[in-house]
C-alpha cells in the first residue's frame, strides 16, 4: 500500500459500483459490531480505489532452508491480515501488514500527527541504542493522500530473522483515509527493489544479502473462515502442510511486482478475457479489483442484492494462469457479516500501466497457497488446506488441519 510515483488522482467514492450488500434480518449490531462494519466497509470499499496507484510506474518446488521464519498472521474479519515485527535494541514489537505489492516499510514516528495516528502504536527510535539517523525526508504517495516522514536505520526481526542496520520510514504524516480503520502500525513491502521509493533496499532483499535466509522465497497461507486463526507469512520457502495440491508456477513479467499473464478469466461461463490481459499477486489488497469500466460489466452477472441465503447459486470465478484453471467458489468471494453480503470484487480507477490488470488480493490467496519465488522471477499456487490453530490470535502449538 505504499509505492505511486504516478500523478495524484481525486477520486469519489461513487465511482465504485462493484459492492452489493442486502440485509436480511432486523439484528441490531452492538458497539463492537458497528466498528467491524465500519472497519470491514473501508476495508473492502472505501480503499479499493487507491490500490492501483500505490504500485507505481510499471516497466514493460523449492524446499524450507534452514533459516526458515514463521509469522503467525491475526485474520480481521478476512479484510486485514497483520503480524507483528519487533525494531530496535532493546525489541519493541509493532502489528505490521506484510505487503507483496509494496517496497518500501514504514512506522510511525513519536512525532506523528493527525486522527490516523490515534490509538497505535508507535516506534520511539530514541529508547533504541541501535537506532540511526538517515536525516534524508520520504513521501509515499497514494491517491487518496500521502505519508511523509524521515528514513532511519536500524535492526528489525520478523519470525526471528532480523536484518542489522535496515533503512525503513518514520511517518509523522499519515494523511490516508484507507489506515484509519487499519489494525496495523506499519508495512513491511515485500515487492522488488527496483520499484523502491527513496531506491532503499527491502526487507526481504536485506535478509539475503546478509545471509540470514538462503532460500531466496516467501509464501502466504491465508485461513479461509472468518477471524480464524492460522494464516501465516513463511519467510525462506513454504510449509507442505499448507499445500492440498501441488504448486503450479508461472514466470513474472519482470521483477518489479507480481506480475503474470492472464490466460482468461470467467464468471461461471462467460468469458471476460481481452487480449493481453495480467494479474497482479498482492496480499496487501483485500478483494480481486480491476478498472472500473471492465468491473461494471462483470458485475452484471450479478443481481444488485447479493442474497446471503443462496450463495451456492451464484457463479464460480475462474482465473486461468500458465494453462491451469483456479476456480474462487462464491462462498470464498462473497463476505457475509450480520447477515449482510459483501461480493468481494471491486473496481477502480487504474493508470494506463494497469488498464488490463486484474488484482487477486485476499480473496484469492485465501483459496490458493501461493508461493511469492522472488529468487526465480515466479509466483506459483497451490490449492490451500484449512489450517486453524486453537492457540490466541499469534497462533500456537494446537493445530487443527482439515482436508
Amino acid at each position: 500500500m505504499l509505492l505511486i510515483r504516478l500523478l495524484l488522482f481525486t477520486l469519489a467514492i461513487s465511482s465504485i459500483t462493484s459492492l452489493h450488500t442486502l440485509h436480511l434480518n432486523r439484528h441490531q449490531p452492538n458497539i463492537q459490531e458497528l466498528e467491524e462494519l465500519l472497519a470491514i466497509d473501508d476495508s473492502l470499499y472505501g480503499s479499493a480505489p487507491y490500490i492501483p496507484f500505490k504500485y507505481g510506474k510499471i516497466p514493460i518446488t523449492p524446499r524450507l532452508s534452514e533459516g526458515l521464519g514463521v509469522v503467525p498472521l491475526v485474520n480481521f474479519l478476512s479484510a486485514q491480515f497483520y503480524g507483528e515485527a519487533q525494531l530496535g535494541t532493546p525489541a519493541q514489537t509493532l502489528k505490521i501488514m506484510f505487503d507483496t505489492g509494496s517496497s518500501n516499510m514504514f512506522v510511525l514516528a513519536p512525532s506523528c500527527v493527525g486522527l490516523a495516528c490515534w490509538g497505535r502504536t508507535y516506534y520511539n527510535y530514541s529508547q533504541s541504542h541501535s537506532f540511526f539517523l538517515n536525516g534524508s525526508l520520504i513521501l509515499l504517495e497514494f491517491g487518496s493522500g500521502n505519508f511523509t516522514g524521515f528514513i532511519g536505520a536500524d535492526k528489525v526481526s520478523v519470525g526471528g530473522l532480523a536484518a542489522k542496520d535496515f533503512s525503513f520510514a518514520l511517518i509523522d504524516n499519515p494523511d490516508a483515509p484507507f489506515f484509519l480503520y487499519s489494525k496495523f502500525d506499519g508495512i513491511i513491502g515485500l515487492a522488488y527493489d527496483e520499484v523502491s521509493v527513496n531506491h532503499l533496499p527491502t526487507f526481504f532483499s536485506i535478509l539475503l544479502e546478509q545471509k540470514v535466509i538462503t532460500e531466496p522465497s516467501y509464501s502466504f497461507y491465508l485461513t479461509k473462515d472468518l477471524n480464524a486463526n492460522g494464516s501465516a507469512l513463511i519467510l525462506g520457502g513454504i510449509d507442505e502442510k499448507y499445500a492440498k495440491s501441488e504448486f503450479h508456477y508461472v514466470n513474472l513479467i519482470n521483477k518489479t511486482f507480481f506480475m503474470a499473464d492472464l490466460d482468461d478469466f470467467s464468471v461461471g461461463n462467460k468469458s471476460f478475457y481481452d487480449q493481453g490481459m495480467t494479474i497482479l499477486v498482492d496480499t496487501g489488497t483485500s478483494l480481486i479489483v480491476g478498472p472500473n469500466d471492465y468491473i461494471e460489466e462483470v458485475l452484471k452477472e450479478f443481481p444488485s442484492r447479493v442474497n446471503c441465503d443462496d450463495l451456492l447459486t451464484y457463479p464460480n470465478l475462474h482465473f486461468v494462469i500458465g494453462g491451469r484453471d483456479y476456480v474462487i467458489p462464491p462462498e470464498v468471494y462473497i463476505f457475509n457479516h450480520f447477515g449482510g453480503c459483501v461480493l468481494g470484487i471491486a473496481g477502480a480507477i487504474f493508470p494506463p500501466e494497469l488498464e488490463k490488470t486484474i488484482i487477486l488480493g485476499d480473496v484469492f490467496i485465501r483459496q490458493y497457497y501461493t508461493h511469492f519465488d522472488y529468487g526465480n522471477g515466479r509466483v506459483g499456487f497451490a490449492e490451500a488446506t484449512n489450517v486453524t490453530t486453537m492457540g490466541d490470535d499469534c497462533g500456537g502449538d494446537s493445530i487443527k488441519i482439515e482436508i
